[in-house]
């Protein structure tokens, strides 16, 4: 979480618990794909996201484990609407 792009992902699926491209995330973070390639892996790692391929998209989500659901709660809790939108 050391990342800002990677709380920024974080942030977003916790916020509205919905999937998103990767290509969603290049453009809100402003960001090349290869500069986005490894924060899934990384988010993985931690229990915070599953990425789900359909057909050639790939699409994060909040990850189904009890790490992620605290996370996304300390996220929304600490941050506020606002911090979210400054990143």
């Amino acid at each position: 979480m050391a990342n800002r792009s990677r709380y920024r992902i974080v942030y977003t699926l916790a916020s509205d618990r919905e999937a998103h491209s990767c290509q969603e995330f290049i453009a809100d973070l402003h960001v090349s794909a290869l500069a986005i390639s490894n924060h899934p892996q990384v988010l993985k790692d931690a229990d915070l996201v599953k990425t789900v391929r359909r057909s050639v998209q790939v699409y994060f989500a909040l990850a189904p484990t009890e790490t992620a659901y605290q996370m996304a709660a300390m996220i929304q809790s600490a941050s506020g609407p606002q911090l979210g939108d400054e990143l």
